[in-house]
């Protein structure tokens, strides 16, 4: 007997494949409402966590390689190693999936599970998505790159045939559905939209082949001078002969020594950090890179007071910045959250990198003052545009507190990296102070040559005690000879200091140079003599404090025991430097992490067992979310577009927005944080509806029917889609014409284009829904 009081059908309950999984009738209307929303909100979070896993996969498999033999001039054979997936189709192929797979599979499954028939969801979901992609997310990297700061799209051929792809996506899906076949996809359409998927992929492949050629690779920053460590043959990376495939970036010991020695008042933890982003600054990065971090980052925009003392958190806007010399100023963007009704001041203070003081820029050392309710300032260093031909190079910018209810935050340290367009230099000393062990006889004092190794050149130096008592002024010389760059001065510590105790110091001093060399502005240095236990066990905490931050950074080499602690650890592990928000989150998606660390990892099978788990956890969770988004409009009274574009589009586009402002911080180019778009964007609408429309078109056809699709409003919006993403090129090409890039430039420039991106996005949020409601005409 079937129980009346318990009926099978009420309001809203039509609307899922899966869900409701109980009777909600007697719920009521506002708690089911708030549920609905809160689960949708939840699932946002899962599906933000398994993209993540879903984009590892991606970078572990486009980075696959294997070995071919190339014929030297002489005839002999070499063995390279060459990377099996062109960077142009890994991003339109697997990239463009991993970024755009939920609203992918919304249309896929929402099509097939029902019945075939076309459903509102998964089509305006996709429009929607790529509205705010295109529109939101590239206007917060417009205004996201520091003032006066520029960052332009290198690869331009490849980037306009995607954006010509991405205009005609959406003028072709506006044409099928009205003025070709009104209301009908017919079995031709769906296959054309289908087809040009492939189309997109070869074409670009080819402008990618035709523009570059054979180029010099982007990874790490060497001297063209030198033999390369790794070239680009016909588009494709290959690996020198005797250079074999790093496990991953490399902690050394002995750079270790050298960070450390840069500067004896900066902390092991700061260290380590630097160290860590030297280390992964030795290899481009994707746009899977920037995707996992950004998303993982979310949690720390925000740094709200950690203990309840109403303090203000202090720290950079980026992690890491580039700038040309001839620019003559790099500009730091500084940040302050947490209590904003005090007058904080912090102390900013330059550290070398392989970039100097005084030769390559000015240093500094200053404090930097917020007023009541000021939030960002900026530091400006002076680049010093020598004539000196180097290496791309790199000093750091570090925030300290002296006093006051005030603390930096996690991002205390910057790194500046100066892209060198000089003539030769001059004779001085590598850097300005020198840890030795007090056990050793002989200090080791690097020097070089920087400008002409022709002829003889005699170098006087004096060393005078700082910290110890006199045993008199020492006074020698070195010589180089001819063609030599690089000398040590050897001094006999026990001359200058004598026996003293532990931090006894001397300064060194260059004096004078022979033969008409010049001395560089480092002219001076001081040794400084340490414990040797003490120092040994110093270089050891910061390798191990290093390798744990660059461990952070790895997005592919996880085990299965790393998986499962990451996912139970605050951050990542990172929570040594955990705030209260990153707790919060940790506590909120605690579940995900746990369930999806049971992934094989990406280091097995290549990182295909990672990727078509996590795709399947994808599709599983993406069934959920257009249960709920229909569920959920339906129970407050929102069409299906309206949920689609705004509750759906963001949810699932907000991971990309946090991935594309951080490589916009963190790219000297533009390919990264918006080349992509236009691509996914095209991808989306010639696989994510070509797919499923093409298999329900034919269903339909085999029946002797044909496959429904009403135009009405999702026609209007993809119209008017089409329009502002026509209107938002333009804008991007008139920067480029006029600013000279795509993003940052001049402060008014950049919040000019990019207020005008955004509210091209609300203009058209707003239209399409005062047209769904029958507000406005439609077509």
């Amino acid at each position: 007997m079937v129980d009346s009081s318990c009926p099978s059908s009420y309001f809203c309950s039509d609307r899922g494949l899966i869900l409701p999984l109980t009777n909600e009738s007697e719920w009521p209307t506002a708690l089911r409402a708030a549920l609905y929303l809160l689960g949708m909100l939840y699932c946002f979070l899962g599906i933000a966590t398994v993209a993540d896993i879903f984009m590892c996969s991606i970078e572990k498999i486009t980075s696959t390689t294997r070995k071919i033999q190339i014929a030297n001039e002489d005839g002999t054979i070499k063995v390279v190693e060459v990377r099996l997936w062109n960077d142009t189709v890994a991003n339109l192929t697997l990239m463009a999936l991993g970024s755009s797979a939920p609203e992918i599979l919304l249309a896929i499954i929402e099509v097939v599970g029902n019945g075939f028939e076309s459903g509102e969801l998964g089509p305006a979901t996709i429009v929607g998505s790529a509205a705010f992609n295109l529109l939101v997310i590239i206007a917060v990297c417009v205004v996201a790159v520091p003032d006066g700061e520029k960052r332009r799209v290198e690869e331009l051929g490849v980037f306009i045939c995607t954006s010509i792809f991405s205009v005609l996506a959406y003028v072709w899906l506006f044409l099928i559905l009205g003025p070709v076949s009104p209301d009908v996809i017919e079995v031709w359409e769906a296959a054309v939209t289908l087809l040009l998927f492939p189309v997109l992929v070869v074409l670009s492949y080819l402008v990618n082949k035709n523009f570059c050629g054979r180029r010099k690779c982007k990874v790490g920053h060497h001297d063209s001078t030198q033999e390369p460590l790794s070239i680009f043959i016909s588009g494709v990376y290959t690996r020198m002969p005797g250079e074999e495939e790093p496990e991953g970036p490399e902690i050394r010991r002995e750079h270790v020594t050298q960070v450390i020695n840069s500067s004896g008042r900066m902390s092991e933890e700061e260290a380590a950090r630097v160290v860590a982003l030297q280390a992964a600054g030795q290899k481009a990065h994707s746009r899977a890179y920037y995707r996992v971090l950004g998303s993982t980052a979310i949690p720390s925009l925000p740094k709200p007071d950690q203990d309840g003392r109403g303090e203000a958190v202090v720290e950079f806007a980026a992690s890491a910045v580039s700038v040309y010399e001839h620019e003559g100023r790099a500009r730091l963007a500084v940040s302050r959250s947490g209590c904003l009704d005090s007058r904080v001041v912090v102390r900013y203070e330059t550290v070398d990198g392989t970039a100097e003081a005084d030769s390559d820029y000015l240093p500094l050392n200053d404090l930097l003052t917020f007023e009541p309710h000021q939030k960002l300032m900026y530091i400006d260093v002076e680049i010093v545009d020598d004539e000196e031909p180097e290496e791309d190079e790199t000093f750091f910018v570090r925030l300290t507190v002296d006093e006051g209810d005030v603390r930096v935050g996690e991002i205390a340290v910057c790194s500046v990296l100066i892209i060198n367009d000089d003539d030769p230099g001059v004779i001085e000393l590598e850097r300005p102070s020198v840890l030795t062990k007090q056990s050793s006889r002989t200090a080791r004092v690097p020097l070089r040559r920087r400008s002409g190794v022709a002829d003889r050149c005699r170098v006087s130096y004096s060393c005078v005690p700082i910290s110890s008592p006199s045993t008199g002024i020492l006074q020698a010389a070195i010589v180089f000879e001819h063609g030599e760059a690089q000398k040590e001065i050897e001094v006999e510590t026990r001359e200058v200091v004598g026996d003293c105790e532990p931090g006894a110091s001397f300064q060194l001093t260059l004096t004078d140079v022979s033969n008409g060399a010049q001395l560089g502005k480092r002219h001076s240095t001081v040794v400084t003599l340490v414990p040797d236990r003490e120092h040994e066990l110093m270089v050891e905490r910061v390798v191990r404090l290093a390798a744990h931050d660059l461990s952070r950074l790895d997005i592919t080499g996880n085990s299965w025991a790393n998986q499962f602690k990451d996912a139970l650890s605050v951050g990542g592990g990172g929570a040594r430097s955990a705030t209260t928000i990153d707790h919060v989150m940790h506590g909120l998606t605690f579940f995900w992490k746990v369930l999806f660390a049971c992934i094989p990892p990406p280091r097995y099978l290549h990182g295909y067992p990672y990727f078509l788990a996590s795709l399947l956890l994808i599709g599983l969770l993406t069934a959920v979310v257009g249960d709920l988004a229909g569920t959920f409009g339906c129970l407050v009274g929102l069409r299906d577009l309206v949920t689609a574009i705004t509750f759906v589009a963001l949810g699932t586009s907000l991971p990309d927005l946090f991935a594309s402002r951080a490589a916009a911080l963190g790219d000297p180019t533009a390919d990264n944080a918006v080349g992509n778009f236009t691509g996914s964007n095209s991808v989306n609408v010639f696989l994510g509806l070509g797919l499923p429309w093409s298999i329900a078109a034919f269903y339909w056809a085999v029946q002797g029917e044909v496959f429904l699709v009403p135009a009405g409003s999702l026609s209007y919006s993809v119209a008017l889609y089409a329009s502002s993403e026509g209107v938002a090129l333009g804008i991007l090409a008139v920067r480029r014409a006029v600013a000279g890039a795509e993003l940052g430039g001049h402060r008014v420039v950049k919040l000019a284009s990019g207020g005008a991106m955004a509210a091209l996005w609300l203009l058209y949020v707003l239209m399409s829904s005062l047209e769904a409601y029958g507000h406005v005409g439609g077509f």
